[in-house]
């Protein structure tokens, strides 16, 4: 084997080792990302469970509200405006 060819073969096997390191750092990197996202996503989940849940809970209290002056008073110290025509025509 000649001096050129050892060369050549031990460059092309640095840079096969380089890839194979870079290969392995990027694995971890894309490990870590993907449970990063998979928390974000169980968090964005069950904010939107508590939003609905919420929702759900506001529109019963209206209701109630309709004839209890204290939950009526409730909703309004809270800011929280609901509309009984919609929500009674979309649950008959």
């Amino acid at each position: 084997m000649s001096r050129t060819k050892y060369w050549i073969l031990n460059i092309v096997g640095g840079v096969c080792g380089i890839l194979l390191a870079a290969s392995l750092v990027f694995s971890n990197l894309n490990e870590r990302a993907e449970l990063a996202l998979n928390a974000t996503q169980q968090h964005l989940n069950r904010a939107q469970q508590v939003q609905n849940t919420m929702q759900n809970f506001a529109v019963r209290i209206a209701q109630v509200g309709e004839t209890e002056p204290s939950l009526r008073e409730l909703l309004a110290r809270h800011d929280l405006k609901v509309s009984l025509a919609s929500t009674n025509a979309a649950n008959p």
